[in-house]
């Protein structure tokens, strides 16, 4: 009989240690060049997803160099057609990945393109925005934004203060030489209708089997629905659907708040939790999906938002 104990034990230790095991998921490999003429430093890049953290890289950049970096740096002395083979080891699992690195001319043309996301996936006034620059064998940017600003950062992040169609240029440059992308892009006017969707909120437990009443206002105006439903609640979050607008919100984002109270039914003199926001935060966090509120021993919030014109 021990000797069968032993050898489950044995099993147990090996299944466990093959499930932590997992395949390397190589999902996107590539690189960017810097500059047009040798030396020609090019930044490798890739996106693995795997478990555990086991795992090395083993570059071969087909000129004699390694590295064994996940995301190396190397210098191509040369012009020529480089084959790049990456080889990922994770436990048992190995991929090999390659790709050609072009830098054959001298110069290599310039290739300038660039993409870019707002903050929150919005694009109302004031609108931050993060640009990615996608050119090839450029040594320096100049950015204009089209609002009479500008950077000559790779990568920079701009804030839109106003309403407007933008004509957006990255001019990337190399020996005195420019190429120049240009996107035009519109920046909306602030929402002036602001929609309180869903409010979740979770009590301490002591709360539990309790009648509550959700109460909301903007401005310091009561924007409650008359029939917005009581809830008697025995597990959190407690959630009311909603789904209207403000009514009395005037589209100016000033130091008002939103601000919600749920109230005891029972005692309706009694405020069981508050929570709120003011609008130039929300404005400020330019217009999230969600509002969160944390304020520990068990009170938290979250209420979804929407906006239209």
């Amino acid at each position: 009989m021990k000797k069968f104990y032993f050898l489950l034990f044995i099993s147990v230790i090996f299944f466990s240690s093959c499930a932590k095991k997992g395949n390397v998921d190589v999902k996107d490999i590539g690189f960017w060049v810097n500059n047009c003429t040798p030396s020609y430093e090019v930044q490798f890049y890739l996106d693995v997803a795997y478990q555990p953290k086991e795992i090395t890289y083993n570059w071969d950049f087909g000129d004699g160099q390694t590295s064994t970096e996940k995301e190396p740096v190397h210098l191509y002395t040369t012009p020529g057609k480089y084959t790049v083979v990456l080889t990922i080891v994770n436990y048992k699992t190995t991929v090999d990945k390659s790709l050609i690195v072009d830098v054959s001319q001298n110069p290599m043309p310039i290739q300038a393109d660039f993409s870019y996301e707002a903050l929150g996936g919005k694009y109302y006034a004031p609108c931050e925005m993060s640009f990615f620059n996608n050119s090839q064998y450029a040594s320096n940017f100049f950015w204009d934004f089209g609002d009479g600003y500008g950077s000559i950062e790779t990568e920079p992040v701009h804030i839109f203060q106003e309403a407007g169609t933008y004509n957006i240029k990255l001019n990337a440059i190399c020996n005195g030489d420019t190429v120049t992308s240009v996107i035009q892009k519109t920046i909306l006017p602030p929402p002036s209708t602001i929609y309180v969707d869903v409010v979740s909120v979770w009590l301490p437990s002591e709360f539990l089997g309790g009648l509550y009443e959700l109460e909301y206002a903007s401005g310091g105006f009561n924007e409650t629905p008359i029939d917005l439903a009581d809830i008697e609640e025995n597990s959190f979050p407690m959630t009311w659907f909603i789904g209207d607008d403000l009514f009395f919100f005037s589209g100016n984002y000033n130091s008002e708040q939103l601000y919600f109270q749920v109230n005891d039914k029972y005692d309706y003199d009694k405020t069981i939790y508050s929570f709120s926001s003011r609008f130039e935060d929300i404005q400020a966090d330019n217009y999230p999906d969600t509002l969160y509120w944390d304020a520990g021993n068990g009170f938290a919030a979250e209420v979804l938002l929407s906006y239209g014109e």
